[in-house]
């Protein structure tokens, strides 16, 4: 039976919002300098006085018709809540409502179905299955 725990912290940018956000970043610095180069190619072909004006213009509708785009393909959170990468895993609430444990690359290693969990410590984590807490190893198994 659990009593007490002392957990650890992670640092906020191994967390998987972070991990997220450098992503998202990563890909708007590739469609930027993707839009840039077309630009330029573009600008190069035109030999009118309105091209000064003309990429800075386009670059801006290029970049909200790309986000208009893949926003229309978002299927909202993959996630309802996601606790601290320890160990090398996060526990995850599903859209379910039920807590499991992805990997760094977004991977469930523990299908969830506990009802609550927590981060990893020692090669164990506390869950809660059937109102009651254990202890777990990094396969999903009880100890």
């Amino acid at each position: 039976m659990l009593t007490t725990l002392a957990w650890t912290t992670t640092p906020i940018s191994s967390t998987p919002i972070m991990m997220l956000i450098r992503e998202a970043m990563q890909i708007l610095t590739r469609w930027t300098k993707a839009i840039a180069s077309s630009m330029d190619a573009i600008e190069s072909s035109m030999h009118s006085k309105n091209t000064a004006l003309f990429k800075p213009v386009a670059i801006a509708v290029l970049t909200v018709a790309l986000f208009g785009l893949t926003a229309c393909g978002s299927t909202g959170p993959k996630y309802r809540n996601v606790r601290s990468f320890s160990e090398g895993l996060a526990p995850v609430q599903a859209q379910t409502g039920r807590w499991g444990f992805i990997n760094e690359r977004q991977e469930w290693v523990i299908a969830p179905r506990f009802e609550d969990a927590k981060e990893f410590q020692g090669g164990k984590a506390a869950v809660r299955q059937n109102s009651k807490w254990g202890f777990i190893n990094k396969r999903g198994e009880w100890l």
